[in-house]
């Protein structure tokens, strides 16, 4: 994921040199100048060959691949250990929420660093990515105070050994290009100073500063992970759902576009928040959104229960086919 924005770069280096060998084969060899043997443009033949299967694997290997993550309360250990053992074939990944890393106004940055590596330790080590969450001062993102915690949250996300951090900046107030552009400083900073080390993400949604989508494409971020115009199957499916997640693949790339699903629990009462999905909604919007990346945030954050069994079908028939 890091490799954000490159992934064809081997690949087109490949081609260009195979061009080069392919010119110097059929118009500039001591072949075609000097009537040499037909063996020495055989083995040129067999080089461009070499040349363009390789090429071919390096594209095949840089092709996207599936993700298909959960959001977790991050601390729930033994309940997540036991949740990833019972459906390990429908997660790729957890998303430790929330509030792992926080820069205050002035740049502090707070973190309870044996925890985070904890965390990272055991979910890391059943074989799952693990990112874990960042939030930020309102007032620190509108003044710039935020700026000054760069370097320690870098520093913070480094040492807790996980694959990255997303940051869940949700402002109720002063919903303006200036605010989202103030968010995306903060954003490009983080990304220019971890550079290819971890993932840097952001929460995007169709409300307020968080659907700015020029503004925080030009932070080339890794991961951009879609809320609320997902979360809701109503809004997912829905004309209004396929220009959302059109403009998100446009402005941030296919590979950097990822669409949060909101669950269901086998009994409803249980979640805080309610979806509207089923596994038939599911398969369809799985089947017709050519998604890549699938993040799942549990209705049942604040209080688990048990999801609806019948969600892990889809997903495991849509990761692994």
């Amino acid at each position: 994921m890091c490799a954000n924005h490159s992934s064809l770069s081997l690949p087109v280096l490949l081609l260009l040199v195979c061009f080069k060998i392919f010119l110097s084969s059929y118009f500039f060899s001591p072949y075609v100048l000097k009537k040499k043997k037909k063996k020495e443009r055989g083995k040129k033949e067999n080089k461009m060959k070499l040349c363009l299967i390789a090429a071919l694997l390096v594209s095949l290997a840089a092709a996207e691949q599936k993700t298909l993550r959960w959001y977790i309360s991050a601390n729930h250990l033994d309940a997540n250990v036991a949740f990833y053992n019972e459906h390990k074939n429908a997660m790729s990944g957890f998303y430790g929420c929330c509030g792992g890393a926080h820069v205050a106004a002035n740049g502090a940055v707070t973190y309870n660093m044996p925890e985070l590596q904890n965390q990272t330790a055991t979910y890391k080590g059943l074989g799952l990515t693990y990112h874990i969450m960042g939030s930020l001062n309102e007032t620190g993102v509108l003044n710039g105070g935020v700026l000054g915690g760069v370097a320690d949250i870098v520093a913070a996300v480094k040492a807790s050994g996980s694959d990255g951090i997303i940051f869940d900046y949700e402002p109720k107030d002063q919903p303006t290009d200036e605010h989202a552009q103030k968010y995306a400083n903060f954003l490009t900073a983080v990304k220019k100073a971890a550079g290819t080390s971890f993932d840097v993400g952001m929460d995007v949604s169709g409300w307020g500063i968080l659907d700015k989508f020029p503004i925080y494409g030009a932070s080339h971020l890794d991961i951009y992970t879609s809320m609320a115009t997902t979360y809701y199957a109503k809004s997912a499916l829905s004309p209004v759902g396929t220009a959302f997640m059109n403009n998100m693949t446009h402005y941030f790339g296919a590979d950097q576009s990822f669409y949060g699903i909101g669950t269901w629990d086998a009994n409803e009462a249980t979640c805080k928040w309610h979806y509207g999905w089923n596994a038939s909604a599911l398969t369809t919007f799985l089947d017709t959104s050519n998604a890549t990346h699938i993040d799942l945030w549990r209705c049942d954050m604040d209080n688990y229960s048990t999801p609806s069994p019948d969600i892990y079908l889809p997903l495991e028939q849509w990761f692994h086919q």
